[in-house]
């Protein structure tokens, strides 16, 4: 089980989706038509074998217009690939979480949870086949990225309950908070945390980075914020830390 996308909704995609692929090293692998039934148009983005999604509404009564309205840009989704879909379908069923989405393509299955069963961001579960391959981000294997960041390796949500909303992460993921009571679910590669905030959202992103003067340097080049170990952009928080 290992985090292996995060989805950031954003008002203004291209000039954003420009700045990560400067800032992360990458370019944009894919543009998925299937997001249209969502209401929005989106990039992918590889970070290593890990990936960054944008996305942005097509039209105003879309759900990803309706975060814009009450947020503005920020952390909307994270994806955790999981080895068996069908298992995980039968434990959040059992204890009553309700699925809203379904996917399911040659090489991919999976379903989104409720963002109310869960909190914090939706959550969705996806088995790949191969287990390396990822077909939501088109054909990734071919871009060239600089090697300066490798992977995101965890996520941090905002919640106004952190305690209770990481119990529900640790139901839904099958996967105990590293401290019983806590506010930390390791995954086998990954890690998902919980924080105190006003709203729910996605608020800060790790970086793996070789090179993290240089993915610093990057970002403010390309306009975010700075501060230490970290970068702001598009409503989060990037921290870049070495492997």
């Amino acid at each position: 089980m290992r985090l292996r996308q995060t989805v950031l909704v954003v008002e203004d995609m291209e000039p954003l989706a420009a700045a990560f692929c400067g800032i992360l090293g990458t370019q944009v692998s894919f543009r998925d038509p299937h997001i249209a039934e969502f209401g929005a148009e989106n990039v992918m983005l590889p970070v290593g074998d890990t990936f960054l999604e944008l996305i942005t509404p097509l039209h105003d009564d879309s759900a990803a217009a309706r975060y814009l309205r009450r947020n503005g840009d920020g952390g909307y989704m994270a994806l955790v690939q999981v080895d068996d879909v069908e298992a995980a379908r039968r434990r959040v069923t059992e204890v009553g979480m309700r699925t809203i989405y379904e996917s399911r393509r040659e090489t991919m299955r999976g379903f989104h949870i409720h963002p109310k069963d869960v909190g914090g961001a939706i959550l969705a579960l996806d088995e790949a086949h191969p287990p390396e391959s990822w077909a939501f981000a088109g054909p990734w294997e071919g871009v060239e990225q600089t090697g300066a960041v490798s992977e995101i390796t965890a996520i941090e949500l905002a919640v106004p309950e952190p305690d209770v909303t990481a119990a529900n992460w640790e139901t839904a993921l099958g996967r105990a908070r590293t401290v019983v009571g806590g506010t930390v679910i390791a995954l086998d590669r990954g890690e998902v945390r919980f924080v105190r905030g006003t709203h729910d959202s996605i608020v800060t992103v790790d970086l793996a980075a070789p090179r993290p003067a240089e993915v610093l340097t990057a970002a403010e080049a390309h306009g975010a914020e700075v501060d230490h170990d970290r970068f702001a952009l598009a409503g989060v928080h990037f921290r870049v830390r070495t492997p």
